[in-house]
């Protein structure tokens, strides 16, 4: 899945931001199931530590772009995995990061 044009809210605690699962019916047995996940620490981890799970939602229109909403605390970051009909997994999204900035920089080492 592809992530992107995401939108913070600090009030609310919430992101939006889209995403589009680029695949066709050839690769894929529809309906989708997209996954979304809060990473655990390490924003890169592997598909294994994808971490707590979020949401999810039902895809079954081919590459469309859909919105989504999901309360997350600023500084974290959102992936997601797709699942279709059978069972089949995707690799896991980049990370969306989003709020209080990159998480990198969270311990504060660069600060004096």
């Amino acid at each position: 899945p592809v992530l992107g044009n995401a939108d913070y809210d600090d009030q609310a605690g919430e992101v939006s931001f889209d995403v589009m699962v680029p695949t066709n019916g050839a690769n894929a047995v529809f309906p989708l199931t997209i996954e979304f996940f809060e990473p655990f620490g390490n924003v890169q981890s592997g598909p294994e530590d994808l971490g707590f799970r979020l949401q999810t939602l039902a895809y079954d229109t081919p590459n469309e772009v859909r919105p989504v909403t999901l309360s997350v605390a600023s500084g974290k970051a959102v992936r997601a995995v797709v699942l279709d009909a059978d069972g089949n997994t995707s690799e896991a999204s980049d990370p969306l990061i989003f709020g209080d900035g990159d998480p990198l920089f969270s311990n504060g080492f660069e600060t004096p």
